[in-house]
């Protein structure tokens, strides 16, 4: 280090690894009567990711409640696979009684140092907390609701309206935008009229735009209003907004007017969460300048908010080999520093010190680089 010159470095760069794993079950009516019956399925997909700073290799999952197809298959730092893991689940006469489906699962990799890395899934699409269909015994579980029949005879002139919402990202930094978006559908027989749900954004967010494929939308009261609704009809709403603080925020929307009745309350409600970081900046510790395409450079996440930011490398011997001014991450590890160092040489691998002055006025970060 620039304080001990001299100083025998033992120093190895420690590199955390870890996978996160995300599940969703979407209900298939295999005999298309809009009911659930015993041999219905569930489909289920998967999005693992790692969120680590190695490699996992040997990624699987596995699910107690059913077969997972694909895998294994290998994830690189930041990389994300949707495609790979399905599985399909066969619906029981027991499930139909529960009104909704629950399972949990496992993704399971290897790191380079041969360790395990774990994790247990989160359902995408979650309920609402409030909803009768949570079990407290898994709050984690993907929770699968089922379409069942409150009438085996049902009038033939009724209205049931379907609310749903979904996010774009399920994490986001402050200052970043996120699109929710609204779905309205019409499952009843007859024309629904003077529709109202609300979705008034909570604290976390400031909103940004809206677009609706029919209807209105205050952005003041939340109300999205629809003055006709016919059978099988779907309307949208998007609502784009800018995150303002950290949290994890939960996004109601609620139907709150309509001038039938509803005939199925336990679709009126949806939510959809968002988990707010504190901030995009990072500082990544390895890199690999080997001309691949990946990991080539020095990384700084959101360098770009410090245009008056100062970098300097240091070897360990307390030697200046680059600097600088307002980096825009792209040092390939080619040394420009002092004399005694071959300028436009790469270095050599090992272990390295760096000094991040974001030029703002905080306290300025260090810690030690691995080029490998």
């Amino acid at each position: 280090t620039p304080d001990c010159p001299d100083c025998t470095d033992t120093n190895t760069a420690i590199l955390e690894s870890s996978l996160q794993l995300f599940k969703e079950g979407v209900y298939q009516d295999t005999d298309g009567n809009d009911v659930v019956n015993v041999g219905d399925e569930v489909l289920y997909t998967f999005t693992v990711v790692n969120t680590g700073q190695t490699p996992i290799t040997g990624v699987t999952i596995t699910d107690p409640l059913v077969t997972v197809q694909g895998g294994p298959i290998d994830l690189a730092v930041e990389a994300q696979d949707s495609t790979t893991f399905t599985a399909i689940y066969t619906i029981t006469e027991a499930d139909i009684e529960a009104e909704a489906v629950y399972n949990l699962a496992t993704v399971t990799g290897t790191n380079p140092d041969g360790k395990n890395v774990t994790d247990t899934s989160e359902d995408l699409t979650p309920i609402a907390p409030n909803s009768p269909l949570v079990d407290p015994t898994c709050p984690d579980c993907t929770v699968t609701p089922l379409p069942i029949d409150p009438d085996p005879t049902p009038e033939e002139n009724e209205t049931d309206i379907a609310v749903t919402k979904s996010v774009n990202v399920v994490s986001a930094y402050v200052g970043e935008e996120v699109i929710f978006t609204v779905t309205v559908s019409n499952l009843g027989t007859i024309e629904a009229t003077n529709v109202v749900v609300t979705d008034e954004l909570p604290s976390g967010y400031r909103f940004t735009e809206s677009s609706v494929s029919k209807g209105s939308y205050d952005q003041v009261t939340g109300a999205y209003t629809i003055s006709s609704l016919m059978p099988n009809e779907t309307v949208t709403l998007s609502i784009t907004a800018e995150t303002t603080s950290v949290d994890a925020y939960i996004n109601v929307v609620t139907l709150t007017d309509l001038d039938q009745t509803d005939t199925n309350p336990l679709n009126d409600e949806a939510i959809a969460i968002v988990e707010i970081n504190s901030d995009c900046f990072k500082i990544f510790n390895v890199f690999t300048p080997n001309g691949d395409g990946r990991n080539d450079y020095f990384t700084i996440r959101c360098i770009e908010n410090y245009p008056n930011n100062v970098v300097r490398i240091y070897n360990r011997w307390g030697i200046e080999v680059f600097e600088a001014l307002n980096y825009q991450n792209n040092w390939d590890g080619t040394s420009n520093g002092r004399a005694t160092i071959n300028k436009s040489d790469k270095l050599p691998t090992g272990t390295y010190y760096y000094v991040v002055d974001l030029g703002d006025g905080s306290k300025v970060r260090t810690g030690w680089l691995y080029i490998n």
